[in-house]
């Protein structure tokens, strides 16, 4: 039963993580064709590259740093694609 919990807990992690990756690469595509410059931090930023499997850290957000410049533009993106301010 300690075994099957923990199954289960580590499939419901991969499902968040990969929604998560999922998420971000649409951000990406709509920012990189917009020509917003941005920068992705911490979370999945550090798990591409510091950890063998992106599932090896959780995360269930996104942190971009976005030039002050294109701050109007890139929320106009995040609305097109389905995120809420």
């Amino acid at each position: 039963a300690v075994r099957m919990h923990f199954d289960q807990q580590a499939r419901k992690h991969a499902i968040e993580v990969l929604a998560a990756l999922n998420a971000l690469l649409q951000v990406e595509e709509a920012f990189r064709s917009a020509g917003i410059r941005f920068i992705l931090l911490k979370g999945q930023a550090l798990a591409q590259r510091y950890y063998e499997s992106p599932t090896a850290r959780l995360s269930k957000d996104i942190d971009l740093l976005v030039a002050p410049e294109d701050l109007n533009a890139a929320q106009e993106q995040l609305q097109k694609i389905g995120f809420k301010s």
